[in-house]
């Protein structure tokens, strides 16, 4: 049971540190000619900060389901030596 859990939060990070993207690779991934010359015009189009937003909640969603795993791995442990 721990150990499900324990695979659970750790693939809940590493889907965290996946979809997380910085200024620099949203740009890349969505800016285009037209929106401008420079990297901050570039930031601010809307297509990378659409990105950028869902890029933000679906980490913090993995990062709330990680934490959540583990205090119930927690809560299992301390179970297991009650």
């Amino acid at each position: 049971m721990i150990a499900g859990l324990v695979a659970s939060a750790w693939g809940a990070y590493s889907a965290s540190k996946a979809v997380w993207l910085t200024e620099e690779e949203a740009v890349e991934i969505a800016a285009t000619r037209s929106v401008g010359d420079t990297f901050e015009e570039k930031l601010k189009a809307h297509g990378v900060q659409s990105l950028l937003r869902e890029s933000r909640g679906a980490a913090r969603g993995f990062t709330l389901i990680m934490i959540g795993t583990l205090l119930q791995a927690v809560g299992a442990v301390l179970l297991m030596f009650a």
